[in-house]
């Protein structure tokens, strides 16, 4: 063997006899000096952990509620549908009291419109407080305390002998509803996986319109407000015995927050523990052994590594090495106890608003928010004119046909929805993209505007009632059918972070409706109803147009560095 002649290799530095040499792993392999650096390199590559994917949505959790019981799980959620309806309520059975209110409290439309705008802007951005609590102290207690809250405000709403304490307890009751909405779309993605998400976000949605239509029009403006403290209150019962459905394992707000107190903790125990203790000592073979406080991967650490490598699954890549913690570590940071000060409310708003797929889907479920406020609230006045001149429980039989359009479009649209995205992912080798779920809402969307632009029309000809009911149905279907249908693909989108992004869609929903609620009488009375519907109608054009962008290139958008703007 001594005497068998060295390969020649052509390199660079022109030929070279190899030399054997032998590798790490003790493998003989012959080659000039640039293929043992080659080698080195390779091997210490290979060692060191690789990224891995870790799913925060399906961390191991005890009584983990997606193992719930079906019966279970339905129960929850016809208990959250039902106190859905609360802030829906507080919309739909105040507009036909606004002549009533007048009479009786000697107020100005004006006055009547700031009730209104406050309302919707406090209902709409409320809930950025209400998620920032809910993410350290779980959902239960949130619904009991803004249900107290709506509780309070309707008492004192049916009491106020002023316009002025009227408009502040109703600012009040727009906190206390607000929660509902906004976390009721959180505890759904706690107990559900994203491809059984639609069916039952349709039936949530479906609570709140149907029965506030028209269900106490008749009676006086009081009697509708003592009506919602019946109802605040056996809602307020039944959240006494709902499970906590919160797991802070898979909230990444949670982890955020803990990482921020293991931090200050740290900073603490460093700054009081002398520079000596913290100074790494040798190994074999050079490396070191890090010590808390050096550069030891944290709790935190992995926390920061999730934040900023969210990819398109809605999955986050670790490190396996930082995966192990020094034990003293962990231990010391399950004493930690969070309070509500350690919840920034703005920072994961401010995540939720930097992702690119998020402003298009949130400007989006705006638009169709806002066309659902402005609808019901100009419809009120459309019919109360001539040739109409309904009164109030007329109007609100009126409006009843939306809520029943409505009804219908959540439950049909959100099993359609689960449908599709049955569909696509079989298509895909049983793997799901949140954009999948989109494709549902095409059909819808072919309609939803000439429904608008023939009860524009209808209404402004002074056609026979029947017309103007049956296209208001219909608008109510294809509207509801795509709006629950984004509000999934926000849950789903941001895996983790439901809560968040679901109170930045009521952000954006309350600052639309406010500007609905300003914008659309003034409209109504220059242009007439053949007009502010035409508008409306170019409006959910555009709206539609984000939604196919974002079946077009959302994927893209969240694999890739063009996700965020910032």
């Amino acid at each position: 063997m001594s005497n068998a002649k060295s390969p020649v290799y052509i390199t660079e530095d022109g030929p070279q006899t190899l030399v054997p040499v032998t590798s790490h792993a003790g493998d003989e392999i012959s080659g000039p000096p640039q293929r043992q650096a080659a080698l080195d390199a390779h091997e210490a590559a290979r060692q060191t952990p690789q990224p891995t994917q870790l799913d925060i949505e399906h961390q191991p959790v005890d009584n983990d509620p997606r193992l719930w019981s079906k019966h279970r799980k339905v129960t929850i959620v016809t208990i959250i549908a039902f106190a859905s309806l609360a802030p829906t309520f507080s919309v739909n059975l105040y507009n036909p009291a606004f002549a009533q209110i007048k009479r009786e409290l000697h107020t100005t439309d004006g006055q009547i419109a700031l009730s209104l705008a406050l309302f919707i802007i406090v209902q709409g951005n409320a809930p950025i407080i209400w998620s920032a609590i809910s993410e350290i102290k779980g959902r239960k207690m949130v619904y009991i305390m803004s249900m107290a809250l709506f509780c309070l405000g309707s008492a004192v709403c049916g009491a106020a002998k002023d316009m002025k304490l009227l408009i502040g307890m109703r600012v009040l009751q727009a906190a206390g509803s607000s929660s509902v909405i906004n976390l009721g779309a959180g505890t759904l993605s706690d107990m559900y996986d994203s491809h059984e998400r639609g069916t039952m976000m349709g039936i949530y949605f479906a609570g709140g319109p149907i029965i506030g239509g028209g269900l106490t029009a008749g009676f006086s403006w009081r009697a509708t407000f003592w009506f919602l403290v019946i109802f605040a209150g056996v809602s307020l019962v039944t959240f006494v015995f709902l499970p906590e459905t919160w797991r802070r394992e898979r909230s990444v707000s949670y982890q955020a927050a803990k990482r921020r107190a293991l931090k200050e903790r740290a900073r603490r125990s460093q700054s009081a523990t002398p520079a000596r203790s913290r100074v790494p000592s040798p190994v074999r073979g050079g490396a070191a052994t890090p010590t808390i406080g050096a550069n030891t991967p944290s709790a935190g650490s992995v926390d920061d590594h999730r934040e900023k490598n969210e990819n398109r699954d809605g999955k986050t890549r670790t490190n396996e090495a930082h995966t192990k913690i020094d034990p003293e570590k962990v231990a010391d940071s399950e004493d930690i106890k969070l309070s509500v000060t350690d919840i920034n409310p703005i920072l994961p708003i401010w995540y939720i608003l930097k992702q690119r797929t998020n402003i298009c889907i949130l400007f989006a479920s705006a638009i169709l928010f806002a066309y659902q406020y402005g609808v019901c609230f100009t419809a009120a006045l459309t019919f109360a004119r001539a040739p109409y001149h309904f009164d109030s429980i007329k109007v609100g039989l009126v409006l009843l046909s939306f809520g029943l359009g409505n009804l219908a479009g959540s439950i049909f649209g959100g099993r359609w929805s689960d449908h599709v995205l049955a569909k696509y992912r079989a298509q895909n080798g049983g793997e799901s993209t949140p954009e999948m779920r989109l494709q549902s809402t095409k059909p819808a969307m072919i309609f939803f505007p000439f429904f608008v632009l023939a009860y524009a029309w209808m209404c402004e000809k002074h056609l026979h009632i029947a017309g103007p009911v049956v296209v208001l149905f219909f608008s109510g279907f294809c509207a509801i059918w795509i709006y629950s249908s984004t509000v999934a693909y926000i849950v789903d989108a941001n895996p983790g972070r439901a809560s968040s992004a679901i109170a930045a869609n009521s952000s954006f929903r309350g600052i639309s409706g406010l500007i609905a609620a300003e914008v659309s009488v003034p409209l109504q009375n220059a242009l007439g109803d053949g007009g502010l519907y035409t508008i409306w109608a170019g409006l959910l054009v555009i709206c539609e147009a984000l939604i196919l962008l974002l079946i077009w290139r959302g994927g893209k958008w969240r694999a890739g560095r063009e996700q965020t703007f910032v």
